[in-house]
């Protein structure tokens, strides 16, 4: 039997609304940036003279170019590097960037065992937000074990499927290398049914609302303490 046919691959779904909302707040910070840091002071220099401005200016330069310098070179040069879409076959893991070449791959035969009580681990890093990474290690060309973290996302997208991507990958871990352990929490973070390996709407939904609530009572204590703070 065709590995392909009985375990077919799927690729990552973009959320639209998503991402347009968080590349339209990227590029308004961005805008937000230059507009303090680079056009406020030109007008400070018009308004009272390069003398008083021109220490201020200079700092505030400084700190458009830091922060506008690295954005441009990221969006024009990089941009087409990053990766750009996520497929999992029954070969492992790929990225390909916009040019549908592969910018990263983990393949089922490169991953080999821990040190740890399980093969396959998930962590929480101060970068990874709510969503823990997927730890695993691989084999290197050197033989050593290198573990890496595997981040189901993409740059300035939001992966609308992305614990369909994991739970995937899991699945073609416990097929094509069953002499791997997964660690059990795996499946709770990640909302999979162990059984079906199918994602838990339900408690995936539940999360959601719980993040929702987190959101808006943290914006409203911000809104209550910024109007009592005007008394």
């Amino acid at each position: 039997m065709n590995s392909e046919t009985s375990f077919p691959s799927i690729k990552s779904e973009i959320n639209l609304f998503g991402t347009l909302i968080i590349q339209i707040t990227l590029f308004g910070l961005l805008l937000f940036s230059f507009v303090l840091f680079f056009l406020f002071p030109i007008y400070g220099i018009y308004k009272r003279g390069i003398e008083v401005m021109l220490f201020p200016a200079i700092i505030c330069f400084a700190i458009s170019f830091g922060i506008l310098i690295p954005s441009i070179r990221y969006y024009f040069f990089k941009r087409k590097l990053l990766a750009r879409e996520i497929t999992v076959t029954d070969k492992g893991l790929f990225y390909y960037n916009s040019e549908k070449e592969i910018t990263e791959k983990i393949l089922y035969s490169e991953l080999t065992t821990s040190n740890e009580n399980f093969d396959i681990r998930t962590i929480n890093t101060t970068t990874t937000g709510l969503i823990p990474l997927l730890e695993i290690y691989i084999q290197s060309e050197t033989n050593e074990n290198v573990m890496k973290r595997l981040d189901m996302n993409l740059p300035l997208y939001v992966v609308k499927n992305r614990y369909e991507l994991y739970a995937h990958f899991l699945k073609g871990i416990s097929i094509f290398r069953p002499d791997l352990t997964i660690d059990p929490i795996i499946f709770h973070n990640y909302f999979i049914n162990k059984d079906s390996w199918e994602i838990n709407q339900k408690g995936k939904i539940s999360w959601i609302l719980i993040i929702g609530f987190i959101i808006i009572l943290t914006a409203l204590t911000i809104w209550l303490i910024f109007l009592f703070s005007k008394d």
